[in-house]
């Protein structure tokens, strides 16, 4: 059986397409020439990426007919969703077609299901658990959205145990055909929920709007489901008086600190609920600590990029203000006596105009922020009301240090020339902002 993913070098859809390989099927794909973080797994596992999308990567000559070569097509809600050529092509020739969310929830539909949410912390909690799992003999399997993870052998996998630990997002699973919250196609036997943030303001227009969302959510869960949160989604959703709060417990945060390679409070309270996950499931503590100690981090997340002649570079997912606040806290944490600088690139111009404030709130503790260019998602226009160069006005009149550099070239020369010995440098965002890491570690690395 052939499976074709359309846009397989989204995070969720590779970590999918490594799982889909793992239970046996012939597994390719088609996306565009862009580098992407997923090129390199992709690549490993010897996975077919067409760089093109066009209905010739899907189909065969049979009998003078062209008919389609494959039994499955998956397509992401990018790329024009259910509107892309190969989608359309191969639905008007009987060809099962599903988006990621359904093929996900079809995908693992047999498991006992782990289904990790919130707005920040995903990721993290995600591999987390699915680290201890793996670690205590559960062979479980996992979707978790980058593209690679310290701890684990792939972002995705398809074992032989129970349980499925499933990075869940409240996004719309097609923005143009599909409204549905990606969230909503799992059945869940735990939920773990990290936080609820307003979010994704062109699904979204309100906070409410995302509570509910979350709200309709847990009520997938089944009468002997768990759901596992942290205080502050407890304080947020009173109306789940069933919810566990699992970062409310000294103890557990002190073992935690003791134990945990990855920096920030953030990641004490990302440990303290997979280690209650592993608990609800009979995993004892003891055993969820020591298996967490096998993990140090995972692509995009606090990532060391280089050390070069004093300066160290990081590179970080954050996108969102709170996402921010506690990168910055994490930052400050580690090197409390070093001057730290963010290279933030905005992502969407929706999320942008929406929490403005608060980004500019977020970010006017750094030390000195550059910024980026807002990064356009596929899944929008370019709004002109809105800009980078705007929220550096705005970060320097609430006493923050911030300036906005439209040219790459001129971004990276610009870090190369300003940075000094002692200095710590984020690259910070969900775009493409990684792009510069091989030019501006050649420029750091050049002596005088």
């Amino acid at each position: 059986m052939r499976v074709h993913f359309t846009g397989i070098k989204g995070v969720g859809m590779t970590a999918l397409a490594l799982a889909y390989q793992d239970a046996g099927w012939e597994v390719q794909g088609s996306d565009t020439k862009d580098f992407q973080i997923t090129d390199e797994p992709l690549k490993a596992r010897g996975i077919k990426v067409f760089e093109k999308f066009t209905p010739r990567n899907i189909w065969k000559l049979k009998k003078m007919v062209w008919v389609p070569a494959v039994d499955k097509l998956i397509y992401t809600g990018a790329h024009h969703g259910a509107q892309n050529v190969e989608v359309k092509w191969a639905a008007s020739r009987g060809v099962p077609v599903m988006n990621y969310a359904q093929a996900l929830g079809e995908f693992f539909s047999a498991k006992k299901q782990i289904c990790v949410c919130g707005v920040g912390g995903k990721t993290t909690v995600s591999a987390m658990i699915a680290t201890i799992l793996y670690e205590t003999g559960q062979d479980p399997s996992w979707i978790v959205g980058t593209s690679a993870i310290s701890s684990l052998p792939a972002s995705g996998h398809f074992g032989k145990g129970d349980w499925a630990v499933i990075e869940s997002d409240e996004y719309t699973a097609d923005p143009g055909a599909d409204k549905t919250p990606k969230f909503m196609y799992m059945n869940p036997k735990i939920i773990v929920c990290t936080n609820i943030r307003h979010d994704h303001p062109d699904i979204y227009p309100t906070e409410q709007d995302t509570i509910q969302a979350y709200i309709k959510f847990f009520g997938k869960l089944p009468k002997n489901g768990i759901l596992l949160v942290s205080s502050q989604v407890k304080n947020i959703v009173g109306a789940s008086p069933d919810a566990k709060v699992y970062d409310n417990d000294p103890k557990l945060q002190e073992l935690v600190k003791g134990i945990i390679q990855v920096p920030g409070e953030y990641n004490v309270k990302n440990a303290m609920a997979a280690v209650s996950v592993a608990e609800s499931i009979d995993i004892p503590r003891k055993k969820a600590l020591e298996a967490l100690t096998k993990y140090t981090g995972s692509k995009r997340r606090f990532e060391l990029i280089a050390d070069i002649n004093g300066v160290k570079v990081y590179d970080d997912y954050a996108h969102h203000p709170h996402e921010i606040e506690s990168l910055l806290s994490a930052g400050r944490q580690k090197f409390p006596d070093k001057k730290i600088k963010f290279v933030f690139q905005p992502h969407t111009f929706s999320r942008t105009k929406a929490l403005f404030d608060q980004f500019a709130d977020s970010l006017k503790g750094v030390d000195e922020v550059i910024l980026d260019p807002i990064f356009a998602s596929a899944r929008e226009a370019v709004d002109t009301e809105i800009s980078s160069e705007m929220l550096a006005k705005r970060i320097n009149e609430t006493g923050g240090k911030a300036v906005f550099i439209a040219n790459r070239q001129k971004l990276v020369k610009y870090l190369i020339k300003t940075s000094k010995p002692g200095e710590v440098i984020f690259t910070v965002g969900a775009g493409n902002l990684y792009e510069i890491h091989s030019e501006l570690k050649q420029g750091l690395g050049k002596t005088d």
